[in-house]
Parts: structure tokens; C-alpha cells; sequence
């Protein structure tokens, strides 16, 4: 657009600007469509500013730059006139004299950094009524709260390894001289995307960090911040810019001291979050952790909400994803490290742990009910979105060396741990809190029995087998008034190692037990349970109609209460038990109904369980299909330290690999797990097992004296060793499954599975869709059970290969080539 009559003031760009289109072309709309107030906010450091001056050379007409600063309340009328009317008397009405200066021509008036002079809003509104033809731009870090306002927030940069903010980092380090290679590689984008993510995708500190390249590379930043060997503030510092923008502390100190001191107080106490967290969670921080000391009569929820929202428009708390009715938010980590040094500065540290351990411990009192209950699922997502404040809160207590209250939180989230991983997580802090104890003793009996079955039954998930401290915690329960649940907990547990063990009918009268007591005391959640772990030992003992009948006994009674974990995993034993009677096409359908009924009882052991039967179940009819499963189980299975789902996809492998005529790496694999087969037999129906054994023995007659040879002294390690071994081998073996054929769910919803495509693999398709659909790389790799190295080396392949260079080029060639299919609404 061409350039307007005068433009005073406007700075000039010394650098490139980066992902900002989008913000830009909405405020040149506004003033287009003749907005009279619009404010460009956004935390500092974040590139209002830039914004402004981009605007400003895209506008037409008159425009005028005020930067404001270092301008007070006070002074405030005066800047405005010196800048707008030059040479005006003194003494004059301010707005009078602007009002007579502009009549008669649109003129933008670009107001910048404008924070510091909330007090002064109403000049504005004055300056707004008096001269028609005026059209002001603001750039501030909160909104101004005025009439007819049109607000534009300006966010963080987006952070994946093909997206702003990595661009931005590679320009910037290259200007200093450092990041000399000129083509990054997929690794080293991936190190940098990690790095700004952390960042938080904040221009400025991705403009600091970019600065240090010439001392440290990206990955020595990264692995330094990560670990907490680093200060974020420190070493976001020794900008060349002045003043507020100096250095990360400078910025959000500015932002600090403009707050009420309410404000100020509870950024300052919400630093002990090193997560998100809710409404509750930041009032309960907010008062002292003994509720005599808040004062009577006062109204501390509603205090807290608008303080929070000042926060929130002040871009200093971010609002982040979570359940529609508990909104969530966060502290970026410079603020949470900043809040923390004035917790410090202030003497209050101490006191706003103790107020965040006293939420934490009243959230593990609603959690342990709430998740030994049909609502499982649900406690178990409230669960995920608290733990880092629940890990923190463990470390806290650790130190603290408070096993009383370390044991019960940890108890709290034993579910979570048990169904989503990593099981050896739960172990660690509850053999903490319990060494804790045994050099002081403070627990009760019934809390250090409850407390050792849950360490033995993570024990039992990595494949430990010694239950006699869980039998003996369960004797301990039994004596106890009033813990049913606890007894049920353990009698689970124990019954679950048993069977482990091989030892079925041992196993099969505590399952009777608990079925009896959970009826006794009508606790349909224990009792679900139960019945699911008779029908599974059925299973075990290869009684097929019992195991049937019993699995739809439990699915009944599950369905009964909206226990979907349960009916999910009930609905598992029969597919097994059918398959034979639903044939390989019938079996598969049957399992991945069942993979989509655990996921969305949020069971991963569910997921990983089914991954290892869809790819037993497609072994004789598509090995590259059935290579995927298990590979998909392998790397699920390790995400949550699942040993035995791990362990099934292992010898499935192996019968894999006999049927695709591969028999040394077969019998390599059956050598390097030999120590572990007696778990393995025990926990695998004997059908299965012998299954199992007949295709290894063929394979050993395929192979000549000198091939066993090789095959016995090759793969000597420990289990991590075995696994990624295999996971290898079925990866390899997936690669043909770009020709499988495909699936009939439509792509851009698909999560897993075979799919048919010349050029790109089924994963990477399940990529490609993820990336249309939205998705961010950390959300696809969360969906995808990968980590997000590898969506973010499997993104770079779709690019390669579709010859695009980044997300929007690749989602629309998808959906022109058909390599996608719209369900996308017209125009959208």
C-alpha cells in the first residue's frame, strides 16, 4: 500500500522478522476497517513493537510514532503534544491542541509501550472523542480496558523444527557467527526446536539464547537448561538492546513492579507450580497453609480470580489446554524462576511450599477414592495433568524426609503409574519414602502395608517376581478396621504377581476372595476388577469357553457402573478366545475395536497388550503389518516401563521372524531371552507358549552347526539390549507396509494401524494427518506413543519426500494429491 503523507518517528528494522504475518494482517484490517482503538499485547519480549512498525509501513495516510518508556503519568499529555503538535504553546488544553492539529485528516497514532501508563487510559478516551479522524495504535502488555477497544495478542513464535521460531534461532546465530554449517540436519532442528520450545517460543529469548552459540552449541544449551545446571535468566542475558529488553530478568521485572502488590504476591507464590495448574490450585497457594491465618469474612477465591485474570492480561500467566470445566494455566519457566527468587528475596518461600504441599496432599485425598471408583478415568487425566506439581511435591516432601505424607501421595498416584507408566517411577519414591521410614519409623502399619504392596506390584511390572513382602503387607491389611480397599488393593496385587509366577490356582483363590469381599462390602469397582482377573486366569488355563463366559460376566457388570478400563480389558479375553471362530481378518477387526476401546478408557498396559495381539493375530497373513504392531508395542511398552507387554511383542517377534524365514535372528533372539522364559511361560496361556516353542525349534532345524554358533554367542546384554534389538529387526521388516493394504477409517482421523500409500509409509501418513489436523509435534507424539525426535525426524520425511518445506505446503498438497481425504467443512 502506498506510503501516506508524513510518518514521524517510525524505527527502522534491523533485522528479519519472523511469524508474524498473521498478526499483522489482522491489525492492518482494523485500522483498514476504521477501529479506532487497537492495542497490539503480549508478554515483553514477545515483538509488539516490531509488529507496530510493520503496520506502519503497510498503512496509508498520516502516521506518527510515539515510543513511551521512559514517559510517566505525569508527563504523559506533554509527550503526546510535543510529538503530534510541534512548536505548541505552553499552557494550552493538551487535548484541545491535539484535537485542533489533527482535524481534517486520518492520521494512525502508534502508541508504544504503553503498561507503565494504565493510570492515564482516560486521556486516551478523551483524545478518541475529541478528534474523529484519529485512529490510535497501542502496544502495551495488558489491554486498556476502554470502550470500542479491539484487542490483537501477539503469542509465542511456533515452535516445530520447520516452523518461525527455529528459523529465527539459525538467522540470528548465524548473524553473531555462530551455527556455522549452512544446512542444519534433521538432529540438530530437532535440538533447536526443543530449545525454543523451552524457550517458550519468546522472540527475545530465542534472540538471547541465538546470542550464545558462540560459546555453546544448541544441544549443550538445551541438556544444561533442562537439568536445572542453568539458569534460564542467567543465561538469557547480555543483550546488546537498552533498558527493559536488556535481558530476560529486565523484561519480566518491568512487567513485575507495574503489578498491585496482590498480584505481585500470588505471581510470586505460583512459581511453586513447575506445571500447569487450575483455580483451586492457585487459590489453595495463594492464602497460608493453615486457614486460621486468612482473615475472617475475607472472600480469598474471588481475590485470587481477579487477580489471575490481571496476570493473565498482563501475558505473565498463560492460559493452556485442560478440560473444558477446569481451565488450566501456566507460568512460563523465566517467570517461574523469577517468581521463585523473589519467594527467596522475600522470606516466603517456606511458607508457600508448605500452603502448595497442603493442595497436594488435599488433592491426594480426592484423588484415592476418586480413582478406586467407576470415575477412574477421569482421576486418572486430573492425575496426568498435575504431576509435575505432584513430582515436585514428592521432592519436596523427600527432602523434607516426610514419609508420612510422601507415602499417602505417592499412593495417590499409583494408578496413574500402574496404568500409564512408567511403573518404575512409582517404585522409586515409594522405596524412597520406605527407606525413609526404616530409619525412623513414623508410618502406621496399615499405611507402610499399603505403601510396600504398591512398590512390589511396580516391582512384579518390570518383571520382579519376589511377593513375599506383598503377602506379608496383605496379612497386615486384613487386621486393619476399615481398610477393605487397601486389603483389595493388595489381595489384586498379590493374585496379579501369582499369576505372573505361574502359580494359577494360588492366584485363583485370592481372586475368589476378593470377589466374595468387594460383594460383602458393595464396592462394585473392586469387584469388576476381580471378575476380570477370573476370566483372565480361565484364559491362562486355557479353559476357553470358561474364560469366555466369565469375560462377558464382567462386561456386564463393568458396563453396569461406566467402567470402560474394565470392559475394555474383559473385551481383549474374548477376541483372544474367538479367534480361531472369527478367523485372521475377524480376529484383527475384533483387536482393533479393542486397542480403540483402551485408549479411550485411557489404559496404556491396554494398548500396549493389544498391540502384541494385533501383531501375533497378523503374523500369517501381512508380516510388514504385523512388524509394525510390534515395533508400536516395543516402543509403547518402554514409554511406560511395561516389562511384560515388552516381553509378549518380543516373542512374537520371534515367531515373526520364523515366518518371514529369517532363522537366525529368530534363534539369536530365543538365546538372548532364554533367562527370561521361565517368567514368560508362566504369564502365557500354554497354547500360546507351546506355539511359541514349535517355531523356534523349526527355525533351529533350518540352521547348520556353524549358524548356531553364531547365533549363541551373538546379543549378549540385559533386557534394554534384547528389546532395542527387536525393535530393529520389526522395524525393518514394517518397511514394506507402504504397499499394505489399506484400512478403511479415513486418514486425517486413523491414529495406527496398515495403510496403503505409493510413496509415504503408514507412519508417516499417521504424521501427515496428526500435522492437518493441528496438532503440535509433542501433542502427535503423545497420540502416536512416539517420542518427539521421532515425529519430528518422520515430519522431515514427509517433507523430503512430498518435496514441500513445511506444514502448510505439505496438509495442502496432501489434500490435492488425495493423499488425505477432506472431511475438512467447505471454505474451511
Amino acid at each position: 500500500m502506498a506510503w501516506g503523507v508524513k510518518s514521524d518517528g517510525v524505527p527502522s528494522a534491523r533485522s528479519r522478522l519472523f511469524g508474524r504475518d498473521a498478526e499483522i494482517g489482522e491489525v492492518r484490517e482494523l485500522i483498514a476497517d476504521g477501529a479506532r482503538l487497537v492495542t497490539i499485547t503480549g508478554a515483553g519480549g514477545i515483538g509488539k513493537t516490531r509488529v507496530a512498525m510493520e503496520v506502519c509501513r503497510k498503512v496509508s495516510g498520516q502516521v506518527s510514532f510515539i515510543e513511551l518508556s521512559g514517559t510517566d503519568d505525569a508527563g504523559l499529555p506533554g509527550a503526546l503534544v510535543r510529538a503530534l503538535v510541534p512548536g505548541a504553546a505552553s499552557g494550552l488544553d493538551p487535548v484541545r491542541s491535539i484535537a485542533d492539529a489533527l482535524t481534517g485528516e486520518p492520521h494512525v497514532v502508534v502508541l508504544d509501550t504503553f503498561e507503565h501508563l494504565l493510570a492515564s487510559v482516560e486521556l486516551l478516551d478523551e483524545l478518541l472523542e475529541a478528534c474523529p479522524d484519529l485512529q490510535l495504535l497501542v502496544t502495551s502488555r495488558a489491554r486498556l480496558r476502554l470502550s470500542g477497544e479491539h484487542v490483537v495478542p501477539v503469542g509465542a513464535l511456533p515452535t516445530g523444527a520447520d516452523q518461525a521460531a527455529v528459523a529465527m534461532f539459525y538467522q540470528r546465530a548465524r548473524a553473531v557467527g555462530g551455527l556455522r554449517p549452512a544446512e542444519p540436519d534433521d538432529d540438530g532442528q530437532a535440538t533447536v526446536a526443543a530449545l525454543c520450545e523451552l524457550l517458550g517460543g519468546s522472540p527475545l529469548a530465542i534472540e538471547l539464547a541465538s546470542a550464545r552459540t558462540i560459546m555453546f552449541t544448541p544441544a549443550a544449551m538445551l541438556a544444561a537448561l533442562q537439568s536445572g545446571g542453568q539458569s534460564q535468566l542467567r543465561m538469557l542475558a547480555g543483550g546488546s538492546a537498552a533498558g527493559r529488553h536488556r535481558d530476560m530478568r529486565s523484561t519480566v521485572a518491568w512487567s513485575y513492579l507495574l503489578l498491585e502488590e496482590p498480584a505481585r504476591r500470588l505471581l510470586r507464590r505460583l512459581a511453586v507450580f513447575p506445571g500447569s495448574f487450575d483455580l483451586d490450585a492457585a487459590a489453595a497457594v495463594a492464602v497460608p497453609a493453615n486457614p486460621g491465618e486468612v482473615p475472617a469474612g475475607s472472600d480469598q477465591g474471588a481475590a485470587v480470580l481477579d487477580d489471575l485474570v490481571d496476570l493473565v492480561d498482563w501475558h505473565l500467566v498463560e492460559p493452556v489446554a485442560g478440560p473444558p470445566e477446569a481451565p488450566r494455566f501456566r507460568l512460563l519457566d523465566t517467570l517461574r524462576e523469577f517468581g521463585a527468587e523473589q519467594l527467596r528475596a522475600g522470606g516466603e518461600l517456606t511458607a508457600t511450599q508448605d500452603s502448595f504441599l497442603h493442595w497436594s496432599m488435599d488433592f491426594a485425598g480426592r484423588a484415592i477414592p476418586g480413582a478406586d471408583s467407576p470415575a477412574e478415568r477421569l482421576w486418572l487425566d486430573r492425575i496426568e495433568h498435575e504431576l509435575p506439581s505432584l513430582r515436585a511435591a514428592l521432592s519436596l516432601l523427600l527432602e523434607r524426609a516426610d514419609a508420612a505424607r510422601g507415602v499417602r501421595l505417592a499412593e495417590a498416584i499409583g494408578p496413574f503409574w500402574a496404568n500409564r507408566g512408567p511403573m518404575s517411577e512409582g517404585r522409586r519414591w515409594l522405596s524412597a519414602f520406605l527407606e525413609l521410614d526404616q530409619r525412623d519409623p513414623v508410618l502406621s502399619g496399615r499405611a507402610r502395608a499399603a505403601a510396600q504392596a504398591w512398590s512390589v506390584r511396580f516391582a512384579v511390572d518390570e518383571g520382579v517376581l519376589d511377593l513375599e513382602a506383598l503377602a506379608a503387607a496383605r496379612d497386615v491389611l486384613a487386621a486393619e478396621p476399615g481398610a477393605d480397599a487397601d486389603w483389595l488393593r493388595a489381595t489384586e496385587h498379590l493374585a496379579y504377581g501369582l499369576t505372573m509366577r505361574g502359580e494359577l490356582d494360588a492366584a485363583d483363590e485370592l481372586t475368589t476372595a476378593g470377589i466374595e469381599r468387594a460383594t460383602l462390602n458393595d464396592l462394585p469397582y473392586w469387584r469388576c476388577i476381580f471378575l476380570q482377573r477370573r476370566a483372565l486366569s480361565a484364559h491362562r488355563h486355557s479353559q476357553s469357553a470358561l474364560a469366555v463366559r466369565y469375560a462377558q460376566e464382567t462386561v456386564l457388570a463393568a458396563e453396569a457402573i461406566g467402567f470402560q478400563r474394565i470392559v475394555a480389558r474383559a473385551e481383549q479375553i474374548i477376541a483372544h478366545e474367538r479367534a480361531a471362530e472369527l478367523g485372521p481378518e475377524g480376529a484383527k477387526l475384533a483387536l482393533l475395536a479393542n486397542l480403540r476401546a483402551h485408549e479411550a478408557a485411557g489404559d496404556l498396559r491396554g494398548v500396549v497388550s493389544t498391540m502384541a495381539s494385533l501383531g501375533g493375530a497378523t503374523i500369517s497373513t501381512d508380516i510388514p503389518a504385523a512388524a509394525r504392531w510390534l515395533a508400536d508395542g516395543l516402543e509403547a511398552g518402554t514409554a511406560i516401563g511395561y516389562w511384560h507387554g515388552e516381553a509378549y511383542c518380543v516373542v512374537a517377534a520371534i515367531v515373526l521372524l520364523v515366518r518371514a524365514r529369517r532363522s537366525l535372528d529368530a534363534v539369536r533372539l530365543d538365546n538372548a531371552i532364554q533367562p527370561y522364559l521361565p517368567t514368560l511361560r508362566a504369564s502365557l496361556p500354554p497354547a500360546h507358549y507351546a506355539s511359541y516353542r514349535a517355531a523356534v525349534e523349526s527355525a533351529r532345524g533350518r540352521l547348520d552347526p556353524a549358524e548356531l554358533d553364531q547365533a549363541a554367542t551373538e546379543l549378549v546384554g540385559r533386557w534394554p539390549v534384547i528389546r532395542d534389538f527387536t525393535a530393529a529387526i520389526a522395524r525393518s521388516l514394517a518397511a514394506p507396509a507402504e504397499t499394505a493394504s489399506a484400512e478403511t477409517a479415513a486418514p486425517a482421523t486413523r491414529r495406527r494401524g496398515p495403510r496403503s500409500n505409493p510413496e509415504l509409509t503408514e507412519r508417516e501418513l499417521e504424521v501427515l494427518a496428526a500435522i492437518a489436523a493441528g496438532q503440535t509435534n509433542p501433542q502427535i507424539a503423545a497420540a502416536l506413543y512416539l517420542s518427539p525426535k521421532t515425529v519430528m525426524h518422520h515430519s522431515a520425511s514427509v517433507y523430503r519426500k512430498l518435496g514441500v518445506r513445511g506444514r502448510a505446503e505439505a496438509v495442502a498438497l496432501a489434500y490435492r494429491t488425495g493423499l488425505l481425504q477432506d472431511t475438512r467443512p467447505a471454505g474451511g
